[in-house]
């Protein structure tokens, strides 16, 4: 008797073309329908949208330094955004750690920041 293929012992490939290219807008209409989890982070990568990794504590001690710091150095020159989106196009709104950008909070009440407000974008490896 052929033992019996199953799904644990295939492997499967997706190929690109196969995959769909969500937009932003199509990414904020699937949370707001409660498709996506809010309790699970995910952010939208070159239209996918991709599972966010777990942040250990020396990850966010390092943050919370890092933020204090630039704050210390910035003053109300430059706006420090933690764990925020950003929106570089169509496709992608990650979520870096830390981005400086131009303007004030009240700047962003409408939108996330785009490339243009972008000065600078940080992620901390642990």
């Amino acid at each position: 008797m052929t033992p019996l293929n199953t799904l644990a012992n295939l492997s499967f490939t997706l190929e690109p073309t196969y995959l769909k290219r969500w937009t932003v807008q199509d990414y904020h209409r699937m949370s707001e329908l409660g498709i996506l989890d809010s309790n699970e982070g995910t952010e939208l990568i070159a239209g996918q949208i991709t599972l966010m990794a777990a942040k250990g504590t020396s990850h966010v001690t390092s943050l919370h330094l890092l933020a204090n710091a630039l704050r210390d150095q910035l003053g109300s020159s430059a706006l420090i955004r933690t764990q925020d989106p950003i929106q570089l196009d169509n496709f992608s709104e990650p979520e870096p750690d830390l981005v400086i950008v131009k303007g004030t909070v009240q700047d962003y009440a409408q939108q996330h920041p785009g490339p243009n407000h972008v000065y600078l974008v940080v992620e901390v490896a642990d």
